[in-house]
């Protein structure tokens, strides 16, 4: 990777990793109140009803948009800066 490429990939994460990714993290705990919602209301039911599959595909999505928002942080907290990919040539 040349300087410039180099001095590009840090510019982007300066500007994008800590409050995109501060932001991102708010939005977890209103997913597990939802996912922790959505178990409850399971309870209620039996597995073969209509309601708990829908309660059940809610949870599921809960959980994809979980995974993805803690790996996408997890990448951006990874990427090392520019003065780190200095250091590394």
């Amino acid at each position: 990777m040349n300087e410039r490429e180099a001095a590009f990939r840090g510019f982007m994460q300066t500007i994008t990793s800590n409050p995109i990714c501060e932001e991102l993290e708010k939005t977890l705990a209103p997913i597990r109140s939802i996912q922790y919602k959505c178990q409850a209301g399971q309870k209620k039911h039996e597995v073969s009803t209509r309601i708990y599959q829908q309660l059940q595909k809610q949870i599921d999505a809960m959980i994809l948009a979980e995974d993805l928002i803690l790996n996408e942080c997890s990448d951006m907290k990874s990427t090392p800066s520019v003065k780190e990919e200095h250091r590394m040539e």
